[in-house]
């Protein structure tokens, strides 16, 4: 783990530290892995001293180019990371692609993803986009990806773990020794899920997933902060600063949802980032693979030389 946060440092030949950027796209909604995946950042941030110029979620970013915000060409684009690179979750990535165009003349660095197109025509698309950029720099979370990624866009790419990475040392642990909690079953119920295997059905007790981690308060806050995240149409600036509410809330979110997790002694998952969190808790942890094989590479990449991990094999 120690590795794992170390290697993020890669992002340095990219972005020195004290640099000014601005960060795009982060997230505004209750995946539990993608505010991991927010609080990693964030904390990298600080920790390279930079300074944030601006922050934009999807929801309060101008999609109408007319209204992008004038960025000084000393500025660093940051384009936030995860697993949305492709057309699972479409509309982000025509916001990533939108961004590239318009900001031809800055170096724009996209913090590590998972790519994946299941439609050829819409890879081709978003090749060309970033074909032209010749500024662009992309992180890629897993081997396969690095390889389509050099091959069908960009030679500016390199390896790096997960964001959330950066959290390791920050988070509370499993006390050692510590048992009598069971087995949690996290599974995914969404466009990436699979079919549990075989041997594990009959064992699993009230599988969850992130969803189940939210109450109804919660989703009232979030939508609430989404119809709140506007910004200025000539300015481009926030009519509300509504991040800083938002970070605080899903900090005390984030650390409610440890204190759950806390209480199994082991986590078999299909998300990758309930994977990531247990190795980050000092967990141990079962991994299956989602739709496409995104957690199979990013274990096969980087927690392999985590101990107690394990990665199921069909």
């Amino acid at each position: 783990m120690d590795y794992l946060k170390s290697r993020l440092s890669v992002i340095d030949q990219y972005i020195k530290p004290g640099s000014r950027i601005l960060y795009i796209d982060y997230p505004l909604h209750f995946n539990v892995g993608d505010l991991l995946i927010l609080k990693g950042t964030e904390a990298f941030f600080a920790d390279r001293r930079y300074d944030v110029t601006r922050r934009y979620s999807y929801f309060g970013f101008p999609w109408h180019e007319r209204n992008f915000p004038v960025v000084p060409k000393d500025v660093t684009i940051v384009l936030h990371g995860g697993g949305n690179f492709g057309d699972i979750y479409y509309p982000h990535q025509l916001l990533r692609e939108k961004i590239i165009n318009h900001y031809r003349n800055h170096r724009i660095v996209i913090f590590p993803q998972t790519m994946h197109f299941s439609e050829p025509a819409r890879m081709r698309q978003a090749a060309e986009v970033m074909a032209r950029h010749k500024d662009l720099h992309f992180l890629a979370r897993d081997q396969r990806t690095y390889d389509v990624f050099r091959r069908e866009f960009s030679n500016n790419t390199e390896l790096c773990p997960d964001m959330a990475h950066f959290l390791w040392g920050q988070l509370p642990r499993k006390a050692p020794g510590a048992t009598g909690g069971g087995t949690l079953w996290m599974m995914r119920r969404d466009e990436e899920t699979v079919a549990v295997p075989e041997m594990f059905q009959g064992q699993i007790d009230q599988p969850l997933d992130w969803s189940d981690f939210t109450t109804r308060r919660d989703r009232m806050v979030n939508l609430l902060t989404r119809r709140t995240d506007q910004v200025n149409g000539v300015t481009g600036r926030k009519l509300v600063p509504v991040e800083r509410f938002w970070y605080g809330y899903t900090d005390r979110m984030v650390a409610r949802s440890i204190d759950r997790i806390l209480a199994y002694d082991r986590i078999v998952t299909s998300r990758m980032h309930g994977h990531i969190l247990a190795c980050l808790l000092g967990m141990k942890t079962v991994l299956l693979d989602n739709s496409y094989g995104k957690n199979s590479t990013y274990f096969e990449a980087w927690t392999n030389r985590v101990d107690d991990c394990e990665l199921f094999a069909a």
